[in-house]
Parts: structure tokens; C-alpha cells; sequence
């Protein structure tokens, strides 16, 4: 079964608050074993996207999306986006990267929400750039 609708609206909600530095919502969002994994070989906790999130500048535009349902409570989620801004030097992103969220990256991503008492939260998220 596909729920793309609330895919897209979870990645939008991520891309919306990410723009906007809004920390707590990676805290209410992400489950507290969240794991991100990028291209570069970085990878953050949730601690770690907070404070990316918090200090980073950029703007996202969202593409595609899918969905997959992998049981009642856990969807894996697929799509395409876009990013244009600042990745501080701090965050582990390779330099490759950070360049080309200056120019505007276009990457793609999966992510695996799980659905707890009534509330879908993060665990997973991994991006690809695309060449």
C-alpha cells in the first residue's frame, strides 16, 4: 500500500522546518536513534541534525515522491529534492558537498518513518546527489 500524500507532507514538513532553523520540531519528528547518512560519508544523529538545522542556511524545494508501506507502522519513503544555501564548516559534509549547496544541489533521498501512538517520526534518512 502507497501513502504518498502523507510522505510528501512529512518531507515537506522536514524541508519547511530545516528552511526555517525550527529545532523542535527535529525533536518531536526524529525517534532518538535517528541516524542521517549523506554521499560524503557523514553521518548525523538527531542531536546532530538539530544543531545543522539551527546554524545551517539554506532553502529546499521539494520534487517527487513515493511511498512504500513496509508494515502498519513503518513507511519507507523515497523522492527528489532540491537545496540551495550554507553549510557551515563544522557539520560533516564533504567540501564537494558544501560547494554544491552553494550552486544548488538537486539530491535524492529515502527515508523510514515509523508510526507510534498516532505520531510518524523518523529513523532514517539518507541523500544522494545527483550527478
Amino acid at each position: 500500500m502507497k501513502n504518498d500524500k502523507l510522505a510528501r507532507q512529512l518531507m515537506q514538513d522536514w524541508l519547511d522546518a530545516a528552511e526555517a532553523g525550527d529545532i523542535d520540531w527535529f525533536e518531536e519528528n526524529l525517534l532518538s536513534n535517528f541516524s542521517y547518512f549523506n554521499s560524503g560519508g557523514g553521518r548525523l544523529d538527531k542531536e546532530g541534525i538539530k544543531t545543522g538545522n539551527a546554524i545551517a542556511k539554506t532553502s529546499y524545494e521539494l520534487h517527487e515522491v513515493e511511498s512504500q508501506t513496509i508494515s502498519e507502522n513503518a513507511m519507507l519513503a523515497t523522492g527528489r529534492y532540491t537545496g540551495r544555501g550554507v553549510i557551515p564548516e563544522e557539520l560533516p559534509v564533504s567540501d564537494a558537498m558544501r560547494k554544491s549547496y552553494i550552486a544548488g544541489v538537486e539530491l535524492l533521498y529515502s527515508q523510514v518513518w515509523i508510526e507510534s501512538h498516532g505520531k510518524w517520526r523518523c529513523l532514517i534518512l539518507q541523500t544522494t546527489p545527483v550527478t
